[in-house]
């Protein structure tokens, strides 16, 4: 592709792997589909990364809670079979045993190149608000464990002046045979392996990026416990805090030093060439200014080429490339002079007997033999150096490429090229990790293009008014917010005129916020389509990128339509106004309760802010605390809360009027009203209800009966 037809970068990689959801790309396979790719966020969620996916295969339930496996598997037969979209709740149990909620979305779509249909789908954490725990930190003991099996040097160094190594794990003792223990002991262990003549240089870059917090990208030497030299690759990160603070660094050791002794040997060798090539190259024009003089002569030059390039081939020998002698047009003496070296049995699978003996244009692959003609008659021509990556058929069929550079080292009697002499370096390994790379962003590609989420990346410009600049936005986006203009969709700040006027300056308000602090949005808002219709959308979005100064300048968002999940909690709202408006101005709360049947345990999921004024506790208290509703409850209305509870699971219907003891200890009597869900997630019980502060009208009634039964009022 030309540069002025060449694509926008778009970091779809980026953009997937920071999502707050995972994605996934599964087979359309019976009984059980199978995960094709898995964004790597998912070791984060379920603490499997995305390759025990790949390798299990159709066993990738056995991640799952036994108890959802059928209903899943019996849903996903089912929405199959009716071409709809797949959209069900269930449970995984991490590796530590932990429970993890996932909302799992997807729809088939048509494969790539036409191939057969796919799953593309994303799953979300829901445990919190299923379970209304906090999640669990990941134990020190597993951490440890997966970075003392990780093939590299992982270590955590403090910024200051003595380098301190927080932590290192076992791998450095593969590295430089210095135990763990050793090189925590000494705080200043790194500065003092440095090799000499590096150390001032790699301190000084060190400060550097302490003071700016750019990323780590070095190549450095260490001296190893037994004096070996060590080449390492060593990539950091530093770490701050929620204030933008310098914590530590994180980073990773990588040994380099089999890659930089083979990079000195071609270095060694391309100088031992180019001395060569200069020395040979003067001693030929004086022999061809001695050729004039004396044919015999000039013979005796030539035999001396001959024997001086013999030589020069026997030093290269060893070399890990192949070297060659290319003669381009016919002496005058009739004579054809060719060479090639041992090595190209090892990169072709050809004696170089049978490579002399053959064609080697023959054995170019065919989309790229006729650039190399082009090239190699370019070079017959004018005598210029011969430079090129192209491929060739080895003996086997495989297919090698290889970088080609040759250069001009004698000309014939008339000032024609003659004789070039080059080298061929096989880079297969670098053009396939190339074409992979390529392959993995068309993915991501497909899979923001397609995914059951509204996915969008961009970043703010400027400092005083920062201005959204779009790095990538996927269609779905401007279904949800109505907007068919691309000039609309494309200016993050007109999405907000598709926000429901109700719902607009909280909105607006928190993407200021989010903007001005890096805080993670996560909210649900209204927004008007094109139809004129209300829809509900849940906006996660996420700060993935700040500048030198710590301002927030890159976000990464989700948006998914969650206008269905939105009925039943609206239905409910609508059945109990009446109740709330009868209530008057008393203080109320709303909630919802889910059972697990598989473990009996009953969960608040949903408390509304109300219950603080009601019981004195505030929504995340009475959340966090599993059996709150026994402790608040009045003792001397316990048996009547038990009866009225086994009447509500027979009829789904809960209405009664009990005590419960607020914070301060005070008596509040309480109307409570809650209906049970009819489309609750497999498994489990939902209900929503609402409680309403009654006591007034209690003990006013309770205050009219006492003086009836005194005699200070007639009866009613």
């Amino acid at each position: 592709m030309s540069e002025g037809l060449r694509e926008p970068h778009i970091p779809y990689r980026e953009i997937v792997e920071h999502l707050p959801v995972v994605v996934y790309v599964a087979t359309d396979e019976e009984p059980v589909a199978r995960t094709t790719y898995m964004s790597p966020n998912v070791e984060e969620m379920l603490g499997y990364g995305p390759e025990v996916f790949l390798t299990i295969g159709h066993d990738w339930t056995s991640l799952m809670h036994p108890d959802d496996v059928a209903p899943m598997t019996d849903r996903y037969t089912r929405t199959r079979a009716a071409g709809k979209p797949f959209d069900m709740e269930y449970r995984f149990v991490r590796p530590e045993g932990r429970i993890v909620w996932v909302h799992d979305r997807a729809m088939a779509v048509a494969g790539r190149d036409g191939g057969g249909r796919v799953w593309q789908g994303v799953m979300e954490d829901i445990t919190q608000r299923v379970e209304a725990e906090q999640a669990v930190e990941v134990s020190a003991a597993r951490y440890a464990t997966l970075l003392e099996n990780l093939p590299a040097v992982v270590y955590e160094m403090v910024p200051d002046d003595d380098r301190r190594t927080r932590y290192v794990n076992r791998k450095i003792e593969d590295l430089l045979g210095y135990t763990m223990d050793e090189w925590l002991d000494q705080e200043d262990m790194w500065m003092e392996v440095l090799h000499p003549d590096d150390r001032e240089v790699e301190l000084a870059a060190h400060d550097l990026h302490s003071a700016t917090g750019d990323p780590w990208r070095r190549e450095y030497r260490l001296i190893g416990a037994d004096g070996n030299v060590v080449w390492v690759r060593d990539h950091a990160t530093l770490m701050r805090d929620p204030a933008g603070h310098p914590m530590h660094w994180q980073g990773v050791m990588v040994d380099i030093t089999g890659e930089k002794e083979a990079q000195r040997a071609i270095e060694r060798a391309n100088d031992e060439l180019e001395f060569r090539v200069r020395a040979r190259t003067a001693q030929l024009e004086q022999a061809n200014e001695a050729m004039g003089l004396e044919i015999a002569e000039r013979h005796r030059a030539e035999d001396e080429r001959d024997r001086a390039s013999g030589s020069l081939v026997r030093l290269l020998e060893n070399v890990p490339a192949v070297v060659y002698l290319w003669q381009a047009r016919e002496r005058e003496d009739g004579l054809w002079f060719t060479y090639v070296g041992d090595q190209i049995a090892q990169l072709l699978g050809f004696t170089p007997e049978e490579w002399n003996d053959s064609n080697w244009r023959e054995r170019v692959h065919p989309h790229d033999r006729l650039r190399v003609q082009d090239a190699a008659q370019r070079s017959i021509d004018e005598g210029v150096p011969f430079q090129l990556e192209y491929r060739y058929f080895a003996r086997d069929g495989r297919v090698v490429w290889v970088n080609d550079r040759a250069t001009l080292v004698l000309r014939n009697d008339v000032g024609e090229p003659l004789l070039f002499e080059g080298v061929m370096v096989d880079v297969t390994s670098q053009h396939d990790a190339e074409s992979a790379a390529q392959t993995a962003t068309e993915q991501f590609a497909e899979l923001l293009d397609l995914g059951t989420a509204a996915l969008f990346c961009y970043e703010l410009e400027g400092d005083d008014e920062p201005s959204p600049r779009i790095v990538y936005v996927s269609p779905k986006l401007g279904s949800y917010l109505g907007m068919t203009d691309p000039a609309l969709l494309a200016d993050p700040r007109r999405w907000l005129d598709a926000v429901h006027p109700d719902d607009r300056g909280a909105v607006q308000a928190a993407v200021r916020h989010a903007w001005e602090t890096g805080a993670d949005l996560i909210g649900e808002y209204r927004v008007i389509d094109a139809n004129g219709s209300v829809v509900w959308l849940a906006d996660r979005m996420r700060c993935v990128s700040r500048d030198d100064n710590g301002r927030p300048r890159r976000f990464i968002g989700t948006i998914i339509d969650i206008n269905e999940s939105r009925t039943e909690r609206d239905d409910l709202a609508r059945r109990l106004e009446t109740v709330w408006t009868n209530a008057s101005n008393a203080p109320a709360a709303m909630w919802t309760e889910v059972t697990d049947l598989a473990t009996g345990v009953a969960r608040y999921t949903y408390m509304s802010p109300g219950c603080f004024q009601l019981v004195g506790y505030t929504a995340e208290e009475l959340l966090g605390e599993r059996e709150h509703f026994g402790r608040l409850l009045h003792p001397d209305d316990r048996a009547f809360v038990a009866e009225l509870d086994a009447e509500a699971n027979a009829t789904g219907t809960w209405d009664g009027v009990y005590r419960v003891t607020h914070r301060d200890g005070s008596v509040r009597w309480l109307h409570s009203l809650g209906k049970r869900s009819l489309d609750a997630p497999p498994g489990t019980v939902v209900w929503h209800g609402i409680g309403i502060d009654v006591t007034a009208r209690v003990e006013a009634s309770r205050a009219a009966d006492a003086a009836r039964d005194a005699g200070l009022a007639p009866p009613i």
